[in-house]
């Protein structure tokens, strides 16, 4: 997916840029220090963070909130490098950069692994899975790490100190060794701008423009990885590339067993015990397990290892995320109700506050997190062997299980009828839908264009939706969001024609497919040559215009002039 780079423009962000105004002295640039915009000595920064002696932050985790985890093209786990980003956004600090695109990526299409300033290291996905970040491509590839930029020379430098030891400890995680792509389009470390020239499938050109308003380039910033990973104990000869699967002082032995579970459990975390990937058949760490504190998780695998560790498999929604040693798991007990009906319901609610939400695994209901006060759609329903009720919901968390009396304002909803609809209309701005097993589950608000219209949904209250083909691919809508709705017709005659007629600037142009008009592009003026002539059930007449002696378009008789 192609990465959008944007301005944050909030009350959020801009109590935290004027908390950010106050300098220390150790920030501000004295005449001897470089400007930003100026070309200096090629070793400037590196010599400087040399001098400074700067130490490596630690690395934070927090909870992914994206919910499309995918593996790499080799597999989870088996990265072939890392991405270098930068925000492009001068006005924003890390904090407010992370919270918005966890917040905000199912809108922007967009999310990497990591941020990273000049005092902090952050990460937000596991890099064991891809992101969206790069385009296809480099996203089935590469780990993608975004700088924040900075304002002081002092403050630059750190950053990409940071920056540039991320990226050795990734290396050297994933059994990789450093070379640079930028000027061969092979290699482990890549800009943005290496991944637009060399694999396509987005068009940035970050961080170039970026370091060179430092004086600073991806070569200078490869030198300095290479320099943090032999200070990690990596080595740079032999190959450049390739999961050789190393192991680190923090790995674990390898499992003798893997056994399948279904269970639900609560984490523990503390700065001393890790989480960790399985890599190559070695418990591979890659960070503490202290920002999962509290959380619940599914536990899908329980693993035994050589010197009697045992490890959980832990995710949620199906997908094993990270391994933990099971001492720090607190298992919670599934309820006994069983199910008697579940049914594909559509309609709407309002979550009440603090409420226990679930998942709903093999038959049975396991607690999740607590949250609320939102209005949300409903997917199904189900009703248990003891009376209760519960509704699933699509909520700002995702699909979580919610009681009837964790609810209020229940509308039930339900398809009467659902078609195949053949027409052309103009979308509004406004909210689309996803239409998921039997429910609609809202999606992005966009709009402001024409649309081709494939399906028709009706409710037993009487709502209808469309489905309809969008610049952002299908989604279904209101039709209150629709206006200029029509319909195209089935054929009920065609004849040959002899003539020629002219169409207007901005002319819709269908095809004729399976006796049905399907819209396509719109074309401008000029005089064209009729061939055949089409009516339809609904009285519509429309002409085959032949361009350049070969058939072409059915244009409306209604917007030909014939001549």
């Amino acid at each position: 997916m192609k990465k959008s780079k944007r301005v944050l423009v909030s009350l959020f962000s801009a109590a935290l840029l004027a908390g950010a105004a106050t300098v220390t002295t150790n920030e501000i640039q004295n005449a001897n220090e470089p400007q930003a915009g100026k070309v200096q000595a090629a070793s400037y920064i590196n010599n400087y963070i040399n001098q400074q002696g700067f130490g490596n932050p630690s690395i934070t985790t927090y909870n992914s909130t994206f919910t499309n985890y995918f593996g790499y093209r080799n597999g989870v786990g088996k990265p072939e490098g890392i991405v270098i980003h930068e925000t492009a956004n001068p006005t924003s600090v890390i904090s407010g950069e992370v919270s918005y695109m966890m917040n905000n990526w199912s809108s922007i299409y967009s999310y990497v692994h990591a941020f990273v300033d000049h005092s902090q290291i952050i990460n937000i996905h596991p890099t064991g899975y891809g992101v969206w970040g790069a385009g296809p491509v480099a996203n089935y590839r590469y780990i993608q790490i975004e700088l924040v930029r900075e304002h002081t020379t002092d403050n630059f430098a750190r950053s990409v100190n940071n920056d540039a030891y991320y990226v050795a400890y990734l290396l050297k995680q994933y059994g990789l060794k450093p070379s640079l792509a930028d000027n061969t389009g092979s290699g482990t470390i890549w800009s943005h701008n290496a991944v637009s020239k060399w694999l396509g499938g987005t068009n940035h050109t970050d961080p170039v423009g970026y370091f060179s308003t430092w004086g600073y380039s991806m070569d200078q910033f490869y030198d300095l990885v290479v320099q943090k990973y032999n200070q990690l104990g990596g080595s740079t000869g032999g190959n450049t590339g390739g999961n050789t699967g190393g192991n680190t002082s923090s790995n674990l032995d390898s499992p003798t067993s893997i056994t399948d579970v279904t269970k639900r459990a609560r984490i523990n975390g503390s700065s001393t015990n890790g989480v960790y990937y399985l890599l190559d058949n070695t418990f591979q760490s890659f960070g503490s397990s202290s920002s999962y504190n509290g959380q619940t998780y599914d536990v899908y695998k329980i693993a035994k290892t050589k010197n009697g560790v045992e490890m959980a498999l832990m995710g949620n929604n199906g997908n094993g995320e990270f391994w933990i040693n099971t001492n720090t798991l607190s298992y919670v007990a599934t309820t006994t109700d069983t199910t008697t009906s579940q049914q594909n319901m559509m309609g709407s609610a309002t979550m009440n506050s603090n409420v226990q939400t679930y998942y709903y695994v093999n038959g049975g209901f396991t607690a999740a997190d607590r949250f609320g006060n939102q209005g949300v759609t409903i997917q199904q329903k189900i009703q248990t062997q003891a009376g209760k009720i519960y509704y699933l919901v699509n909520t700002t968390r995702g699909l979580r299980w919610v009681s009837n009396y964790d609810l209020s304002s229940i509308n039930e909803d339900k398809i009467v009828n659902q078609t195949a609809y053949n027409g052309t209309a103009y979308m509004n701005y406004g909210q689309t839908y996803y239409f998921i097993d039997g429910g609609f589950s809202a999606a992005d608000k966009f709009g402001g264009q024409n649309v081709n219209i494939q399906q028709k949904i009706t409710t037993q209250k009487g709502d209808v939706y469309y489905l309809v083909s969008t610049n952002r691919d299908l989604r279904w809508v209101k039709a209150s969001l629709l206006s200029n709705i029509s319909t195209v017709g089935s054929v009920s005659s065609e004849e040959s024609f002899s003539g020629k007629g002219k169409i207007g600037f901005g002319t819709q142009t269908y095809y004729y497919v399976d006796g049905q008009m399907i819209t396509a592009d719109k074309q401008n003026t000029q005089v064209l040559e009729i061939t055949k002539r089409i009516k339809t059930g609904d009285g519509a007449t429309y002409y085959l215009l032949n361009k350049q002696g070969q058939g072409w378009r059915w244009v409306n008789s209604s917007d030909v002039t014939l001549q």
